[in-house]
């Protein structure tokens, strides 16, 4: 028994060297060819999770300074079987960050505790507003920088009109754009580039704070 599980941890090695560790100008997201030869034996998730990971790593080795002083959390996750990348300023307070999932980049905004934060239209319509406070932190400007032109941001925004955002009760509010078949490349200047934006955010909502309390 014991030997069949050496096999098998020696087989997961081999599996995550020769899928779950691409290269930069590899695709973050498993080729559907490889879904396919993985799915039968249901590993299709644990390999896209092992390059999600690989990916936050590198993002994290980038921004070791920036995790060190300011607490910020990036991490890998998963839903519906898709693997997801993202990064958020540390608590308490108004949070800010980013997430790459399903084929979007998303730029969040986190209410924290107060009366933004909960069940609700009130309270979305609260954090929404909230959100809007901080328009210059939802510009996209710089992913285009590294993505080129990938389509429209969402929701959709008339001109000279308010923001308005997609979200998740009980505290997440977001803009986003197409931002399809990422390599690992991109993923890491992607994450890098609006980490260090995020953090900017967060400094400026604090001092919006401290001003309000001064």
């Amino acid at each position: 028994m014991f030997e069949r599980w050496l096999g098998l941890i020696g087989a997961l090695v081999d599996l995550s060297a020769e899928v779950g560790t691409p290269a930069d100008s590899e695709l973050l997201l498993l080729p559907e060819e490889a879904v396919a030869i993985l799915r039968p034996a249901r590993l299709e998730a644990t390999v896209q999770k092992m390059r999600c990971l690989h990916a936050t790593n590198r993002i994290r080795a980038e921004l070791a300074g920036e995790i060190e002083r300011e607490g910020i959390l990036v991490r890998t996750a998963m839903s519906r079987g898709q693997g997801i990348v993202e990064m958020f300023t540390a608590c308490p307070g108004p949070g800010f960050g980013w997430q790459i999932q399903e084929g979007q980049f998303r730029l969040v905004y986190l209410t924290g505790t107060g009366p933004g934060h909960g069940k609700g239209e009130e309270r979305r319509a609260v954090r929404e507003g909230q959100a809007r406070a901080y328009g210059d932190y939802f510009r996209f400007d710089r992913a285009r920088d590294l993505l080129g032109d990938t389509g429209p941001e969402r929701p959709g925004v008339a001109p000279h009109q308010p923001l308005t955002f997609n979200g998740f009760a009980p505290d997440f509010v977001y803009r986003s754009i197409p931002a399809p078949d990422l390599t690992i490349a991109q993923v890491v200047g992607l994450g890098v580039t609006f980490a260090r934006e995020a953090l900017k955010a967060h400094a400026d909502a604090f001092g919006d704070a401290f001003r309000a309390d001064g």
